[in-house]
């Protein structure tokens, strides 16, 4: 049930505008989650630096998209995981990663040390071990990257929780919050 209006360059508080309207030049659209959170200029403008700083992380695009799927599941945010598997499969993501990036791992051996890991601070709340942090180490991850998946992990927590919040209501394809047995 949406419980914030999704608002536009229009309607949205005179701070969130120029913000708005770089996604709309960016991205050639508002999605409900930016338009919602819009009502708060503030909340928008924490997303949207969290998001751009990660650009520079040295974490590709693709994996970020995995990270965002893995946090996504945990937290049951149908929006993010909706969004990002759309996100993800332009950024060619296989159907087969999308879906293990749900279960927290990926084809790949250090994508999937990446994911359990950032599974892992989800589900410890940030509470992850000296073992955590040696076996994400181990699979490649240097400190700066390992900082960029608690980042990544922290940002998508934030717009899962918010999307529970808000009601978001979901403009992508629609993902079955259930993971597919047989797949």
């Amino acid at each position: 049930m949406q419980r914030f209006q999704t608002l536009t360059t229009e309607t949205a508080p005179t701070e969130s505008r120029p913000l708005l309207e770089a996604v709309q030049q960016k991205f050639g659209k508002v999605p409900n989650l930016l338009g919602s959170l819009a009502n708060s200029p503030a909340g928008l403008q924490a997303f949207l630096s969290i998001s751009g700083a990660l650009e520079s992380s040295g974490l590709s695009p693709a994996f970020l998209e995995q990270v965002a799927i893995t946090v996504a599941q945990e937290n049951q945010c149908q929006y993010c995981l909706s969004a990002h598997t759309a996100i993800a499969k332009m950024q060619g993501v296989s159907d087969a990663d999308i879906l293990k990036a749900r279960s927290g791992t990926a084809s790949d051996a250090k994508e999937a040390a990446g994911l359990a890991f950032a599974l892992k601070i989800v589900q410890s709340r940030g509470r992850v071990s000296d073992e955590d942090i040696a076996t994400v180490r181990s699979a490649g991850y240097s400190d700066s990257e390992i900082g960029a998946i608690g980042t990544a992990v922290v940002k998508d927590i934030f717009t899962n929780y918010m999307n529970h919040v808000m009601g978001t209501p979901i403009d992508w394809p629609v993902v079955d919050l259930e993971i597919p047995v047989n797949a």
